[in-house]
């Protein structure tokens, strides 16, 4: 029986040893497990924290979108603004310009006139020595209108209506 204690003594040493391993095995596992779901929960947070990082980005686009979008309609508003004022300011100022040369025009009219007058009244005096019985002129502007006046009117009556 001795032969047979010291196989069965081996084979229980050997069983002993697999155990041992599997044992040692096991617990390497568990402990590789244990720091697997560990990293798995951190690299969770920090997944769930990049979403909502993702979500507060994509609503702040949203946000500067829309800032953009009115920004460029405030835009187009002032440079159609600046249009409208710049093309009133040119006619302002192409009307002044007419208004100006219109006043030139009614001045030399005005002086052609006087010395149309002045030429006349000196000659209706000598002429009024003779002749008594003539009336004198007494306008210095004619009865007709001036260009001035017609666009003055023109203006007028479409302000009225």
């Amino acid at each position: 029986m001795s032969v047979q204690t010291d196989r069965d003594g081996l084979r229980w040493q050997e069983v002993q040893q697999r155990f041992s391993t599997l044992s040692r095995a096991l617990q390497r596992s568990k402990f590789t497990e244990t720091e697997l779901l560990s990293k798995c929960r951190e690299l969770k947070g920090a997944l769930v924290e990049k979403a909502h990082q993702l979500q507060l980005a994509q609503a702040t686009k949203l946000e500067d979108e829309h800032t953009i979008q009115s920004l460029r309609a405030e835009m187009q508003k002032a440079v159609s603004k600046a249009d409208s004022s710049y093309a009133r300011e040119q006619a302002a100022r192409q009307l002044v310009t007419d208004l100006q040369q219109e006043i030139e025009n009614l001045r030399a009219k005005l002086q052609a006139e006087a010395l149309k007058e002045e030429e006349a009244h000196h000659h209706y005096q000598s002429k009024e020595e003779a002749t008594e019985g003539i009336p004198k002129r007494n306008s210095l502007i004619s009865q007709k209108k001036t260009p001035f006046e017609e666009w003055k009117q023109a203006k007028l009556s479409r302000t009225i209506s």
